[in-house]
């Protein structure tokens, strides 16, 4: 019997306090619906009791593709994955990849009848999942110029993001990277040496650049898709934006795209990881298919 609990996690601030708004309604109608609710709006991490969300009915999470990643982190760590409930994505970042890429839509007006409805049937889509330097990720993960601007974002963010909070880090990472040389290992084999690169890992083909890089991905074949772009310049970096906005970076030369479960990247000095929009360290970089995977609550 399925259990008629469901957990919802909130980061309260996403969608210029969107997010308040819509727990606000939510919990009210879920209760009236016969729902035990519980409500988490402090950050993911700082949650210190799990246990209810062990094989509730589902749970729900409102915010970005990063509260997302988070909240999924947790639950494996704390749940488990036989254990974890499938989860409701209600997006409410930047880019909203997960939600674009399970194809969920919602209306402000209509926001507690769609979950209730979606909640009653219940039909859940399996993604895969990895993790890179032993984080989760769902989405992508990429060494380079994107993730230098991610880094350069975080240092200077000082509340909730839009779009146009890149273009000042963007900017600046133009005028001040340094293209510095990687090495990447696809499943123990060497397939890029020692020469500057871009490099994305992940499971699907949104990217919230808006160039689709791993255009052949599939986010439930167990596989992780890799591309690797050499790129030494910023001339060199445009060409390649440009190719992959119209999918030809497949033909420029030197790129490597490829399948695989395990991913390694290596560099002589550090250059910035990004996991699904979040800063994540530096490269060394390793990349592992999960065995786990997680469910999502789709129409």
């Amino acid at each position: 019997m399925i259990a008629r609990r469901v957990i919802i996690f909130a980061n309260p601030g996403s969608g210029r306090g969107r997010g308040h708004v819509i727990v606000s309604q939510l919990e009210p109608a879920l209760t009236a619906a016969g729902y035990d609710v519980s409500v988490h709006t402090q950050h993911p991490s700082a949650v210190s009791d799990w246990s209810p969300a062990r094989e509730a009915h589902a749970a729900i999470v409102v915010g970005g593709d990063g509260t997302l990643r988070v909240v999924v982190e947790q639950l494996l760590t704390h749940v488990g994955p036989d254990a974890m409930p499938p989860i409701l994505f209600i997006g409410l970042g930047t880019a909203n990849l997960m939600q674009a890429h399970l194809e969920l839509r919602y209306s402000s007006q209509r926001m507690a009848h769609t979950v209730l409805d979606l909640l009653h049937r219940r039909r859940v889509r399996h993604v895969d999942i990895a993790t890179a330097n032993q984080h989760a990720f769902l989405l992508v993960a990429s060494c380079g110029f994107d993730a230098t601007v991610v880094h350069a974002l975080t240092r200077v963010r000082t509340g909730p993001i839009r779009k146009r909070s890149y273009v000042l880090p963007i900017l600046s990472t133009l005028r001040d990277i340094d293209f510095v040389p990687l090495t990447v290992f696809i499943d123990d084999h060497r397939v890029h040496a020692d020469r500057p690169a871009l490099v994305f890992v992940g499971n699907v083909r949104e990217y919230g650049t808006g160039f689709p890089v791993l255009d052949r991905a599939d986010s439930s074949d167990r596989l992780l898709d890799v591309c690797v772009l050499p790129c030494d310049s910023v001339p060199m970096l445009i060409q390649t934006a440009l190719a992959t906005s119209v999918g030809r970076h497949h033909d420029l030369p030197g790129v490597v795209y490829a399948r695989a479960t395990q991913v390694r990247i290596e560099s002589q000095r550090p250059v910035a990881l990004q996991i699904d929009g979040d800063a994540a360290g530096f490269t060394p970089v390793d990349i592992r298919l999960l065995d786990a995977r997680v469910g999502f609550i789709v129409a």
